[in-house]
């Protein structure tokens, strides 16, 4: 199998790190409906799910790579599983390897269904609505700048932010997650989850109330 790793690094944006459900610490590969592979990376709280559309010989499989392969990612054009037998490889454009791991990269687990988290496509509405962890919001953006490529000198980028209604057709804004959209160079979903508990109304900071008199 032979994976942009362009693609793999973007989705380990989203990864766990040293998390108890290690499945979680690598990225879910699979073939993408449209060609190549889609390659997914989550947390827990956020989940990010990348079209590589130039990847090859695709293997449904969580593959988890150590710290010196993720690093080598940012070098690397592609990251081959099969370099040697029951190795992975971050190579060059000459499939020369910069980085081979010999510790074991397949990992067994069930990895969270981004197909179940999705729901059905006419659940969702135009708009943020709800409140969310900014870091993880600071996170959707970032990745949408790599998906898209973006150039130090490029003026205009863009993504689409999506809300979930409520069941019952009152197009009521479901306060738990949110899903960002990326139509560029490299097409990407992803979502964050809203924090949970949050009650307080903030519109009440741009619109206080008055005192008593």
């Amino acid at each position: 199998m032979k994976l942009s790793a362009s693609a793999v690094r973007l989705a380990y944006s989203f990864a766990a790190e040293s998390d108890i459900r290690f499945w979680l610490n690598g990225v879910h590969v699979e073939p993408h409906p449209a060609g190549g592979a889609q390659i997914t990376g989550c947390n827990g709280h956020k989940i990010l799910q990348v079209h590589d559309r130039a990847a090859s010989d695709v293997e449904a499989m969580i593959i988890n790579l150590d710290k010196p392969a993720r690093a080598a990612l940012k070098r690397g054009r592609w990251v081959v599983t099969e370099f040697e037998p029951k190795k992975v490889a971050v190579v060059n454009s000459d499939l020369l390897p910069i980085y081979l791991q010999w510790t074991k990269y397949q990992v067994e687990g069930k990895f969270p269904d981004g197909k179940t988290l999705l729901g059905e496509r006419e659940s969702w509405v135009a708009g943020l609505h709800g409140v969310f962890n900014v870091n993880y919001i600071a996170d959707a953006t970032i990745a949408a700048a790599s998906a898209l490529g973006i150039g130090h000198y490029d003026k205009y980028a863009g993504m689409s932010f999506y809300s979930q209604h409520a069941a019952d057709d009152t197009n009521t804004p479901v306060h738990a997650k949110v899903l960002f959209i990326v139509d560029g160079k490299t097409p990407a979903w992803g979502m964050v989850m809203g924090l949970r508990g949050y009650s307080p109304d903030p519109l009440k900071i741009a619109f206080p109330d008055l005192k008593a008199a």
